[in-house]
């Protein structure tokens, strides 16, 4: 039996990066807010679980200012595991947590692209779990998804479910991933559910959304519908 723990949700400040070097300044940002929420937070139950939302290493250039995509990829885009997840490493292994965050990344087989991946880090520092976001926010989202690329997708992982919608087994529970607008298809959720998820996380997701309520909406139906729990901070605000 999973002993209770508390789950945390950051909601950071973030800087929109120009280049790979303007992610330290969120990452170190980030830290901080760790220190404060885990140390508060373990008042009650000991904080396990650390969710860091969307955007909050890179923000949305390559949205906001509709950046070329190659351009983006080579100069801004991460590699999973990179120095940026050891960065998020230390900081699990520091704070005993594990850390769900995002990061538009790139993919050894698709050179010159990036795709927005979720990912999980256990408290030894390690990359657990990797997944490729599948729903992109069109028109504005330059980020590739295995439906882009399906033919050598399928070729390098299979048409299982676990190409897809992966999940990762966790002394705190079978933890999975649904970015953004993931969590607007119920069918997302119905992948991560099959695949035996029990924490999800979700973010982060837009104004007027967030304003008329329909991300609460989507993440409680969602939640209810496939018997999970959703953990889903957004950012705050955007530079």
């Amino acid at each position: 039996m999973i002993k209770p723990y508390t789950a945390v949700g950051l909601i950071p400040t973030m800087w929109g990066a120009r280049t790979r070097d303007d992610i330290k300044h969120n990452l170190e940002h980030i830290s901080r807010l760790i220190v404060a929420a885990s140390w508060l937070s373990s008042l009650d139950l000991p904080v396990r679980l650390v969710a860091i939302p969307e955007g909050s290493l890179q923000g949305f250039n390559d949205e906001v200012l509709d950046l070329d995509h190659v351009e983006y990829a080579r100069n801004i885009a991460i590699d999973v595991p990179g120095p940026e997840t050891r960065y998020l490493g230390d900081l699990a292994r520091q704070w005993n947590v594990y850390i769900m965050a995002q990061a538009k990344a790139r993919h050894e087989a698709f050179p010159d692209r990036f795709f927005n991946m979720g990912f999980v880090i256990d408290p030894q520092g390690e990359v657990i779990l990797k997944h490729y976001k599948l729903s992109t926010l069109y028109p504005v989202e330059h980020s590739v998804t295995p439906h882009d690329v399906w033919d050598r997708w399928i070729e390098l992982y299979g048409r299982k479910l676990e190409a897809f919608y992966p999940v990762v087994d966790t002394p705190i529970g079978r933890l999975g991933i649904m970015m953004a607008n993931e969590g607007s298809y119920p069918e997302n959720a119905r992948g991560l559910a099959m695949n035996g998820a029990e924490v999800v996380y979700r973010a982060s997701y837009p104004h007027p959304h967030t304003g008329n309520e329909l991300f609460e909406i989507q993440n409680r139906a969602r939640a209810l519908d496939n018997n999970f729990y959703i953990i889903a901070p957004n950012v705050g605000t955007y530079y």
